[in-house]
């Protein structure tokens, strides 16, 4: 598995420095091949773009579960279930999807500092 995502890596490396402009995987494909190719690649990159967010968001609910013991008993949240558990990681999933969209919505300038401060925090827990 590492291999093929180090060979993917290697060629998508490989493409950036032939092809140094935005847009990646759609631009790419387009240059390559035709335009119809490019925009059938464009459009599956962006869908599957939507269901990785979407997925890494209900995961950080299940994490945050994880580290904080059940997060159910939450007044303000009304829930069917007697729990609150559903509706709390409903809340946390789009909680994360807001923060990462502001996140990416301010900018790579803001993506880098918190980047190089996440990096810093994992150095100084190891």
């Amino acid at each position: 598995m590492i291999l093929g995502q180090t060979i993917v890596a290697l060629v998508f490396a490989e493409l950036a420095s032939h092809f140094p402009v935005a847009g990646s995987i759609y631009q790419w494909s387009k240059r390559l091949s035709n335009r119809t190719l490019g925009w059938f690649t464009g459009w599956f990159y962006f869908w599957a773009q939507v269901v990785t967010v979407t997925a890494v968001a209900v995961i950080v609910a299940f994490v945050i579960d994880g580290i904080h013991g059940p997060v159910g008993d939450v007044p303000f949240l009304d829930s069917p279930d007697p729990t609150g558990i559903t509706t709390m990681f409903t809340f946390i999933s789009l909680a994360t999807l807001v923060v990462t969209t502001m996140i990416n919505a301010f900018g790579v300038r803001l993506l880098s500092v918190l980047n190089n401060l996440g990096v810093a925090t994992e150095i100084v827990g190891m």
